[in-house]
């Protein structure tokens, strides 16, 4: 079975042979049925996002060991899973010290939705006394915990987010990678699931091992952990070294790269476990403040916004365009809902404030901001391929027996291209009476030039 990163590569190829293929089958169809390739290109990119690796992840439930079922437990686990829920959501560690979490906090039970035990292997130690332990289930309410990071102006990272590949090198009797039951590793793997963030590994095969020495890892040689990264197809990669610098100190030297950045992060702890939250903590700073939006005035976390582009005239502009707009960390979704001529109608579905949705609208160097008149103005109108006779003989708008007929024109159409042997029927252009777009914002593209 193909990983997920294989996965992204094939479909990514198939998505490149078809923008090829189209675009070459442009130059011979009939114009009128370039615009159903298109929505057809666009169908087909949606439904294989797998190329982006952004994960979903779980952001308000918390477990946690408990000794009994006594109420004062509970709340205290409920308040614990409170803290940790808030610092998962905003990202920020110093969120739980803002007034209106702290209040929360004061009554944690109010933002539980449900909970429940479960009979577990584990054991609590106090006082060097091993005690059965059981597992506390909690569920928060969403909604509860929004209206108060409203009220704090505190940021939501919504819970799509980056998947971060890691890589670790240490010295123990001599540098090596790092792999899975490592207690640096497993640091990292329970730390990231606290802070809500998707955490890839490297097989560490020939193939990595070709790529990326432990010694170059050491250096954190960004060219060659980048050549050894591309294979996975992650979003991001923390990678570095654990060091002693004395007998009860260590320091974490790690680098990362997201966004096309690069990040310093350098810690020092009393071990392992410590130096490893420390760099999750600067890592996670960094994701958050590139993704978090503010919760809006409303209280909205999503909301669809309308817009309007025109001057796109190639596959290559218009996979540019997609792919600038689903990048931007306020937009949860893109879909294309119509093309006429070089006008395309965009759906985004949005997370946030919408004033900063604009911004980065107005941000994007392919796109230059215009009045929605204007866009109007020039939306053409729309034509659809009739036989002469059936020029004005029924009202377009109520006529199944003449969508049945324009159904079988186009087929006509298609089946002609498909074998030139047969002539395509004569056809005449009918202006249908202009629908005027409702759109929120308008731009026109200011990219690459039509190829």
């Amino acid at each position: 079975m193909l990983s997920s990163s294989h996965m992204a590569s094939f479909m990514g190829g198939i998505v490149r042979f078809m923008v090829s293929t189209i675009s070459t089958i442009k130059k011979h169809v009939n114009p009128l049925v370039y615009p159903v390739l298109l929505l057809t290109l666009s169908w087909f990119s949606t439904g294989i996002s797998v190329a982006n690796a952004e994960k979903q992840v779980d952001l308000y439930t918390h477990t946690q060991l408990v000794l009994d079922q006594s109420e004062n437990l509970r709340l205290q686990a409920m308040r614990a899973g409170l803290a940790s829920v808030f610092v998962r959501v905003t990202g920020d560690a110093q969120s739980v010290k803002q007034a209106a979490v702290v209040q929360a906090l004061s009554k944690p039970s109010a933002y539980v939705s449900q909970y429940r035990y479960r009979t577990t292997d584990e054991v609590i130690t106090i006082a060097g006394a091993s005690r059965p332990a059981q597992e506390l289930w909690l569920q928060f309410s969403e909604s509860a915990i929004q209206r108060v990071l409203q009220t704090a102006q505190l940021p939501v990272w919504p819970n799509v987010r980056p998947e971060i590949l890691l890589w670790v090198a240490a010295d123990e009797s001599g540098k090596r990678i790092l792999g899975s039951g490592s207690t640096p590793i497993n640091a990292f793997k329970r730390t990231a699931d606290i802070r809500g963030l998707p955490l890839a590994m490297p097989l560490l095969d020939l193939t990595d091992r070709q790529e990326l020495t432990a010694t170059r890892l050491w250096a954190r040689d960004e060219r060659a952990i980048n050549r050894a990264s591309a294979r996975y197809g992650a979003d991001g990669v923390l990678a570095g070294r654990i060091v002693s610098v004395s007998a009860v100190q260590l320091r974490g030297n790690f680098v990362l790269i997201y966004n096309g950045r690069s990040y310093g992060v350098d810690v020092d702890g009393d071990n392992a476990t410590v130096v490893v939250q420390k760099v999750m903590d600067q890592v996670v700073s960094v994701l958050a403040k590139a993704n978090a939006v503010v919760v809006s005035s409303d209280g909205a976390l999503a909301s669809h916004i309308a817009i309007g582009v025109d001057n796109v005239f190639d596959f290559s502009a218009y996979a540019e365009l997609l792919e600038s707009l689903r990048n931007l960390s306020t937009v949860s979704h893109v879909m294309l809902k119509k093309v006429n001529h070089s006008h395309l109608l965009i759906d985004l579905r949005y997370q946030g404030d919408y004033t900063r949705l604009r911004q980065q609208l107005s941000s994007l160097p392919i796109l230059q901001s215009i009045p929605v008149e204007q866009f109007v103005e020039k939306y053409p109108p729309v034509v659809e391929p009739v036989k002469d006779e059936a020029i004005d003989t029924v009202p377009l708008d109520t006529s199944k027996e003449l969508t049945k007929e324009l159904n079988s024109e186009i087929d006509d159409v298609v089946d002609a291209i498909l074998d030139e042997s047969v002539a395509a029927p004569r056809l005449v252009p009918r202006v249908v009476p202009r629908a005027v777009p409702v759109i929120d914002a308008a731009f026109t593209w200011s990219g690459s030039e039509p190829r």
